[in-house]
């Protein structure tokens, strides 16, 4: 409660996981994905729905592709879910997939695999931020706009980093924290930016 300060536990999820994807969906919390071990050795595709007004989890009979650490991003009446690291991966995959009420289907793939990325939703679609790949930590940024049928390169963000937050604010993509890899040791990042192209 922000307004009193005061914690309440609430019912815990059916499934514990780590580096799972969340989002808010109709008015619910989806949480997505996740590693039932550390890393990516047991990903899960479940997706498991908190309605805050009866306090209550419920499963749903829907599954994506099993991966953690990706990134799911809310449009209109549709979850991206994108990215994120299959089964004892540790780069992570380009695999897009659609969540509607209806189904999951295959959305158009990201142009870079790569896990431990931001993103959000902007005035003009979908962008993604940074992440880790194969090559290290990366600072692409790519954007499913319009007709939402392929991702496009955007201005990279200044600092490369990977599992960054990132949440956007007054039209902003803003991007913080996160860390690189530099000469074998994991460097953590204080860097914020944000990217605006309205």
């Amino acid at each position: 409660d922000t307004g009193t300060g005061v914690w309440q536990s609430g019912p815990p999820m059916p499934t514990a996981r780590v580096n799972a994807m969340g989002a808010v969906w109709n008015g619910k919390l989806a949480v997505i994905g996740g590693s039932t071990q550390f890393g990516s050795e047991q990903p899960t595709g479940v997706i498991e729905i908190y309605d805050p007004a009866s306090n209550t989890w419920t499963t749903s009979t829907l599954t994506v592709t099993p991966r953690a650490g990706g990134v799911a991003v809310v449009d209109a009446d549709r979850i991206y879910v994108i990215g994120g690291a299959i089964q004892n991966s540790l780069y992570g995959n380009s695999i897009v997939e659609i969540v509607t009420a209806d189904g999951v289907t295959a959305g158009p793939s990201l142009g870079l695999a790569r896990v431990q990325i931001a993103g959000g939703l902007l005035s003009y679609g979908l962008v993604v931020a940074g992440g880790w790949t194969a090559a290290g930590d990366t600072p692409m940024v790519e954007g499913l706009l319009g007709a939402r049928t392929v991702w496009q390169s955007l201005p990279p963000m200044p600092t490369s980093r990977a599992g960054a937050a990132a949440a956007v604010v007054n039209g902003s993509l803003i991007v913080a924290g996160g860390g690189q890899l530099q000469h074998d040791v994991w460097v953590k990042q204080d860097a914020v930016e944000a990217l605006d192209m309205n």
